[in-house]
């Protein structure tokens, strides 16, 4: 089987069809990638056929069986590796990230399962490419324009979504905007509503959380690899921000800098990208094109 050594997660390296032989070395990444297309294949196909249907086990066991029987050769050792690696290889497909590329989205980032915790890890970061990439290719549901057109429950939502939305930018409009509605902390008060109406339904079932409040394996051990930063990462972009300031030349960087709060605070409908980017050419920080927009809109950090 071939695929691009030089980038693991190289999607188009996985030939989709055709025999697999076996490399001598074991299964890599797109060895699994290809069995786990075989496997997404697989369930597509069983779902067209109803639960009730009596040959509905039977293809379920035979057809995935002869496959295995065909494509491996009967060779124990490798179709054992196979399910080990399967296990370790997990792609849970993100509804999130489907239901954003059903409504049109065309940039996504997918949230790694330990950025609750802290950043993520390789390997976390892979399983989310590996997700949108297996929407992306497998799903094939980037192939149409609207997936989803025409559908009366979609339609519907959103103009239920729609009333939602624009009777709620009321709301913050006669409360003054949103900055001012920051500042009193009414923001602030509807995310942390939110949060205790979502926690409440998951504690009482109402919201289903599977393995959480669903299927739940109470002996499951949870072991996650958190991020380790390296102990003087700190310390040397400290060092880098400063010596960048250093190295630069003072005035066309406040210049850059007073020319964006000036559009900023004379035109606040003006289209800032230009000015960022003479502020970012002029080699300005981020922090300091921040402040810049902060202090034209008089914006203070509340408390």
């Amino acid at each position: 089987m071939a695929y691009d050594t030089g980038d693991p997660l190289n999607i188009s390296a996985v030939q989709p069809y055709g025999a697999y032989s076996a490399p001598a070395d074991g299964l890599a990444p797109a060895d699994i990638a290809y069995f786990g297309g075989k496997a997404a294949n697989f369930g597509l196909l069983r779902q067209s056929i109803p639960a009730n249907s009596p040959v509905a086990t039977a293809f379920s066991f035979d057809l995935w069986s002869s496959f295995m029987d065909r494509q491996v050769a009967g060779d124990y050792t490798l179709r054992e590796e196979i399910a080990q690696r399967l296990s370790g290889f997990s792609y849970p497909p993100d509804m999130s990230a489907l239901a954003a590329v059903l409504a049109g989205a065309q940039s996504i980032h997918t949230t790694c399962y330990d950025e609750a915790y802290s950043l993520p890890t390789e390997a976390s970061h892979k399983l989310s490419i590996r997700t949108q990439q297996i929407i992306a290719y497998e799903s094939r549901v980037a192939n149409t324009v609207d997936p989803l057109g025409g559908s009366y429950l979609v339609e519907s939502l959103t103009n239920q979504m729609e009333e939602k939305i624009l009777a709620l930018m009321q709301v913050i409009e006669e409360k003054g905007g949103f900055i001012q509605s920051f500042k009193d902390g009414w923001v602030e008060e509807q995310i942390n509503e939110a949060r205790y109406r979502m926690a409440e339904a998951i504690e009482s079932g109402d919201q289903p959380v599977v393995g959480l409040n669903v299927f739940r394996e109470e002996e499951e051990d949870l072991n996650i690899n958190l991020f380790q930063q390296a102990s003087d990462m700190q310390a040397g972009r400290i060092a880098y921000v400063q010596e960048y300031r250093q190295s630069r030349a003072r005035e066309p960087v406040q210049k850059a800098l007073e020319a964006l709060y000036d559009v900023a605070r004379t035109t606040p409908q003006a289209n800032l990208f230009e000015p960022i980017m003479q502020a970012v050419a002029a080699r300005a920080t981020l922090q300091e094109i921040s402040d810049a927009l902060r202090r034209s809109a008089d914006f203070t950090i509340p408390g």
